[in-house]
């Protein structure tokens, strides 16, 4: 048994490496409306991290193999956007994914120093979680009350309830609440040498399962049902079946007696979801089919063939098409998760990246890591955002700790 003394935060006062840990761990974890530039939802302190970042790596001397293949895949964006593709050429994206590249490979360095413990990780993690819940239930006290809501992003009072907590927008704050669940289970089990069952770890961790249904049953996000059934399929073991499929039928009870609008359009996507047509998901559920339809609608024009298929169409050239095939979408649109970056940079940066994300996150096949991977690099919106360079970073800190060997106290 891991004793609560334990699990008690720990940073080693003076180390930069440690220090540096934990800010960007809450820097891509959190997009809280203060932050946010008005104009694009980018995230002010997180661009403050990144830029700083570059000072952190000047005390680094080793390059590893994960980092040669992420530097390699810069050197071809800008190659496809300098050589290839100048008609399209664009600077600041071009630096943006550089930042976010350079900040990964800080991380990684400051990691690799084994100053931060796998007892400060799953502290982090629970410490991020709990601050959503917290502020997602401020934020409904004020709903409720008819008050301002505090640092509500995107918020719409068509959707009163439809709240996003410390993330821009509610499907954001239900991929990163599952995510950090996810991994702070598998953090645990690891510090307590098994497996435990759904019953075990609610049990032993109820305000982290509290923070994580209590999201999932009142955001009204569609995106929170899907991610929560999913993550709760890692419990299902034959002695675990019962319970899940109790806390399964619980929430769903739950779900339909609210006033949230999230469990029919759940229902509705989903049916549209298996046809694999566009026309059919967009019918079904508009904003929740353009998470899938921009990447098959992109899957249509790609080619390992030729300049373009290799090097790409250059940068946004999403933007010169995707409004014409998709209808109720505005014409400077750019989605698609990681097939953007096949069709804007070529059939070698998408190879390179795929590479690169599975080489940086150690990825096991297991049937939830593999869905997060997916769901967060193919239907989000590119590589130049914050959720999926979280879900690279927490992976790869997950494949630090589970690679290695402790010895917890008893």
């Amino acid at each position: 048994m891991v004793n609560k003394k334990q699990l008690s935060f720990s940073l080693k006062q003076g180390t930069l490496p440690n220090a540096w840990v934990f800010i960007i761990l809450v820097a891509l974890g959190t997009s809280p409306d203060i932050f946010l530039n008005q104009s694009d939802d980018r995230n002010i302190f997180l661009i403050l991290v990144m830029l700083i970042s570059p000072l952190v790596l000047l005390f680094s001397r080793k390059i590893s193999k994960v980092d040669l293949i992420l530097i390699t895949f810069i050197c071809g964006q800008f190659f496809s956007a300098i050589v290839i593709n100048p008609e399209f050429l664009r600077w600041s994206t071009l630096f943006y994914t550089s930042l976010f590249a350079v900040m990964f490979l800080a991380y990684e360095h400051c990691l690799a120093r084994d100053f931060f413990s796998i007892l400060s990780y799953l502290n982090t993690l629970k410490l991020i979680m709990l601050a959503f819940f917290w502020v997602l239930v401020t934020q409904q006290i004020s709903v409720f009350f008819g008050l301002p809501v505090l640092l509500a992003g995107n918020y719409n009072p068509e959707y009163p309830w439809k709240l996003s907590s410390l993330a821009a927008e509610p499907s954001h704050a239900a991929l990163t609440l599952s995510l950090l669940m996810f991994s702070y289970s598998k953090i645990k089990n690891s510090l307590l040498k098994k497996n435990q069952t759904f019953y075990e770890s609610v049990s032993s961790d109820k305000a982290i399962w509290l923070a994580y249904f209590w999201f999932c049953l009142t955001s009204n996000s569609t995106s929170a049902l899907f991610l929560m059934i999913i993550l709760l399929t890692q419990f299902m073991r034959v002695r675990s079946i019962p319970s899940v499929l109790f806390i399964s039928f619980f929430l769903s009870i739950g779900l339909l007696y609210s006033e949230g609008v999230a469990i029919d359009r759940a229902t509705s996507f989903f049916f549209g979801l298996i046809t694999l047509s566009p026309d059919a998901m967009l019918a079904a559920d508009h904003s929740g089919s353009l998470r899938f339809v921009p990447a098959i609608v992109i899957f249509d024009k790609v080619s390992i063939f030729g300049l373009n298929g290799l090097f790409g169409h250059g940068i946004d050239y999403v933007t010169t098409f995707l409004y014409l095939e998709i209808p109720g979408i505005e014409e400077d649109f750019a989605t698609g998760g990681i097939m953007l970056v096949w069709l804007e940079y070529g059939f070698v940066a998408f190879l390179l990246f795929i590479f690169f994300s599975i080489q940086a996150t150690g990825i096991r096949f297991e049937i939830v890591t593999l869905a997060l991977w997916f769901i967060f690099l193919f239907l989000g919106n590119g590589i130049n955002t914050q959720l999926v360079w979280l879900l690279i970073v927490i992976f790869h800190t997950n494949n630090f700790f589970l690679g290695k060997k402790f010895k917890a106290s008893t």
